[in-house]
């Protein structure tokens, strides 16, 4: 057991801490005179300014804290950091992306997993705003090049319109895809709130193999060449409902270019009918079949899952 401090080391102790020159003589001199009782009381006193210094130190770390918290939640999300230019492209993605002034956001349409889906408007039309955040500017590039591949249009393919770059309200500044809008939302939501016939049943069926057809077809006309796509994502989220009750296909954030022709072709093969338009299958590229069988069965689960509906009406 250690032995109780005496008086003259607590009265170096405060010598050094520079606090004997404070106090007062007399004070001083009830010390060094040994008397019982006062060596006591300071060590206790000595000891519990200790503590409330330890104490005062704690609370203003926590203070310091709490203050830190409050002002990233009051301030909103922190921004992203700017992503790195990408050495091998040699130029910033927002270099040639305009803004456009017109385009307004109205509100959440979708939150996927790389971007979000917004209404809004351009030039007085109602377009849908696909927003991506900083880090999914390489998913912005590639849905953009499938987009902007020549000859793509189709009436059963979402219409893409324009690539820009903006926000909604205080978020950083992103890529965008400006796109067509149906109102009527995806045939996911529709067949939940509306019921229909087998005349409109077949109609959306008819029109989502006809896109789906489009999107795999490689042809050359008017001397630009549509490679074949494998859209790879096909779901009753993915295809949204016309005003006329057809479907379009969107989504191509996971769409895939298949190898294909280099030339056009010389010579027209004709069509072939019964056993050998099956067998043609058998000379495509091995991941052009599966990539397209893949839309296959996605395609008969879609159509499955609305005549299922149907059934039950």
């Amino acid at each position: 057991m250690l032995p109780a401090p005496t008086a003259t080391s607590i009265s170096m102790m405060l010598g050094c801490l520079g606090l004997w020159a404070l106090l007062p003589a007399a004070v001083q001199g009830c010390w060094d005179s040994d008397e019982p009782g006062w060596e006591s009381i300071w060590m206790a006193l000595v000891l519990l300014g200790l503590v409330l210094l330890l104490l005062l130190l704690l609370s203003s770390i926590i203070l310091a804290l709490l203050q830190r918290n409050a002002c990233r939640v009051q301030g909103g999300p922190e921004p992203e950091p700017e992503p790195e230019a990408d050495p091998d492209s040699g130029r910033d993605w927002s270099a040639e992306l305009p803004e456009l002034p017109e385009l307004c956001f109205s509100q959440v349409i979708r939150e996927g997993g790389h971007a979000v889906v917004w209404a809004g408007q351009l030039r007085g039309k109602l377009v849908a705003i696909k927003a991506f955040p900083l880090r999914a500017v390489a998913q912005f590039q590639a849905e953009r090049a499938l987009y902007e591949l020549p000859g793509l249009q189709h009436d059963h393919i979402v219409r893409f319109i324009a690539a820009s770059r903006g926000s909604p309200g205080p978020l950083p500044c992103g890529p965008l895809l400006v796109l067509e809008l149906h109102p009527k939302g995806s045939l996911c939501h529709y067949l939940t709130q509306h019921t229909s016939d087998w005349g409109r049943s077949l109609r959306m069926a008819l029109s989502l193999a006809q896109g789906l057809a489009f999107l795999h077809e490689e042809r050359w006309q008017d001397g630009q060449y549509k490679p074949g796509i494998a859209h790879r994502d096909l779901s009753s989220q993915n295809v949204l409902i016309r005003d006329d009750g057809s479907c379009v296909i969107g989504d191509l954030g996971l769409a895939l270019v298949l190898p294909g022709l280099a030339q056009p072709p010389t010579w027209a093969p004709t069509q072939p009918r019964g056993p050998a338009a099956i067998m043609e299958v058998s000379t495509l590229d091995k991941r052009k079949a599966q990539d397209g069988g893949k839309d296959a069965d996605e395609v008969v689960a879609t159509v499955r899952q609305h005549l299922s509906r149907l059934g039950h009406c």
